[in-house]
């Protein structure tokens, strides 16, 4: 694990700055600056001690960003003429792509 530079204040407008964990970011309480995102949680994912809901409730995905026109997500789409599953696609969807 990589240590982090954090600063306490906002460099705006020097108000206190806090963790969003639900978005992983640093932000100015006052004014709503992102100072850092992208910020790792390795706390718990669940309180439950149960192995089969702790496997159920286990993130999916990577994380997510507000300041991104796509929230980070992307969507890579091929060349050819075939969906997910091999199979050929019909003409008039593929004018629609």
């Amino acid at each position: 694990m990589t240590s982090v530079e954090y600063c306490s204040q906002c460099p705006e407008c020097q108000s206190k700055i806090i963790l969003d964990y639900g978005k992983g970011e640093y932000v100015c309480h006052k004014c709503g600056c992102v100072v850092m995102e992208q910020v790792d949680y390795y706390g718990p994912e669940s309180n439950s001690t149960d192995f089969e809901e702790r496997n159920k409730n286990t993130r999916a995905s990577g994380a997510t960003s507000l300041s991104l026109h796509d929230f980070g997500l992307r969507t890579e789409i091929g060349n050819s003429s075939r969906d997910y599953s091999g199979r050929a696609i019909d003409y008039q969807n593929v004018e629609l792509m």
